[in-house]
């Protein structure tokens, strides 16, 4: 009965509390289970088309084997990288709510994808351990809708660098409402500074201003040749 109602209206199965993002609802929409703040969405809903969007406008082929996600929400980008791009990429998650990964486990069968390592850390404190690099990073770091003050800072951009290889690619999601103008240019510019040429897709689902990037050793971001 709730999966029909829900093809009328937004049905509420259940709410957890959260220490960072407040009240977290699972609801049901047009059938599906989605995982929403009392403002926004965070997985399987809007969000999961924005980023399918920005993926959409990169090449996304085999040379990506080794992706980091910044902010996993209940794992809605893995379906859309697993799925829809048919990679077998491994994806490392970076998420700081555990109750955000308890609800991805419980409730959206996180478990049923493999190759992906989940880890419960703040992202920041992350990105300044460990070696490793990746051919995709995804940021999509938001405390409900507004990103923390210190992931769009000149220490979080120049670690964030560290972590692309040469031609790598970026997606950076924003919210235009919740980020400043002055912070969105800022940031674009110490990407550049760090040598990640930007390309902005504006206005995504009305809402949201996605940066992507490529790591700038030798391929320029007009030589992936991104689609229109």
């Amino acid at each position: 009965m709730k999966k029909l109602l829900s093809y009328l209206f937004r049905v509420k199965l259940h709410a957890r509390q959260t220490d960072y993002n407040g009240t977290l609802d699972i609801t049901l929409l047009n059938g599906k289970k989605l995982l929403d703040t009392a403002i926004s969405n965070y997985s399987y809903g809007s969000l999961q088309r924005i980023l399918h969007k920005a993926l959409q406008k990169l090449p996304f082929d085999d040379t990506i084997q080794a992706i980091l996600v910044l902010g996993m929400g209940a794992g809605s980008i893995i379906q859309t990288i697993r799925k829809d791009f048919g990679s077998d990429a491994e994806i490392t998650l970076v998420e700081i709510d555990a109750v955000v990964i308890e609800i991805a486990e419980k409730e959206f069968g996180l478990s049923k994808f493999t190759g992906i390592n989940v880890v419960h850390a703040d992202a920041v404190a992350f990105m300044k351990k460990g070696m490793a690099t990746f051919d995709l990073v995804i940021v999509d770091l938001f405390i409900i809708d507004t990103i923390p003050d210190d992931v769009t800072g000149a220490d979080f951009i120049y670690t964030l660098s560290q972590k692309l290889r040469p031609g790598a690619r970026l997606v950076f999601n924003t919210i235009r409402d919740t980020m400043s103008r002055p912070v969105f240019t800022g940031l674009l510019n110490e990407l550049n500074k760090e040598g990640i040429e930007t390309r902005v897709l504006k206005k995504l689902e009305g809402s949201n201003d996605v940066i992507l990037g490529v790591k700038n050793t030798g391929t320029a971001i007009g030589d992936l040749k991104m689609n229109e």
